[in-house]
């Protein structure tokens, strides 16, 4: 901020010296018209740019302690869904249990919450959503419906199973790497 303001002094001080630099006498106040509506435009244009540069700044800097609260939020809830997927990885009744909140979670309240933080944290959500939408898929192709038993689970049913939740527990990280990028810019703008 500090060097725009010291370039529009330096500006000024050429505007107000450029008529004996020049050696402009009344006969050329045509062209020094000119020269002066290119400065006094110049300035305006450096000026309108500082100040929208300003108000930007402030406003990311007035949202960032929402965005902070919104990311922890996020974080916690779906660091307990990754934490159930995992811990009962062999019980999929339950799972399929898991997948079913976890995606009304995201239907109800991570989708908006993310969209109120960036862009890439709302993508981070989109990938749960895929990943837990497969996950419900598999689970419900794998549960005998006759029986309300899960079939015989092949390794390749549960090596499908393990990646769509470490797919999950990455977009987790992803969204915790995200709040501490966050962090470090509301310390760089409040001098923390």
């Amino acid at each position: 901020m500090t060097k725009y303001i010291t370039i529009l002094v330096i500006a000024l001080v050429l505007l107000l010296t450029m008529p004996s630099i020049l050696h402009i006498t009344a006969g050329e106040t045509y062209y020094s018209s000119i020269i002066g509506g290119f400065i006094s435009g110049s300035l305006t244009l450096a000026g309108v740019y500082i100040t929208i540069l300003h108000y930007k700044e402030k406003d990311f800097s007035a949202l960032l302690p929402e965005k902070i609260a919104l990311l922890t939020d996020l974080i916690e809830e779906l660091r307990v869904h990754t934490i159930n997927l995992q811990r009962y990885a062999n019980d999929m009744n339950y799972n399929q249990k898991c997948v079913l909140v976890l995606k009304k979670d995201i239907k109800e309240h991570f989708l908006e919450q993310s969209l109120c933080i960036s862009g890439n944290c709302y993508e981070e959500i989109v990938k749960c959503n895929t990943e837990s939408f497969k996950l419900l898929t598999m689970l419900n192709q794998w549960i005998d419906i006759k029986y309300n038993k899960m079939s015989q689970l092949s390794e390749e049913h549960i090596a499908k199973y393990t990646e769509s939740v470490k797919n999950i527990e990455n977009s987790y990280n992803n969204v915790c790497e995200m709040k501490e990028r966050v962090l470090e810019q509301y310390k760089k703008t409040n001098k923390v």
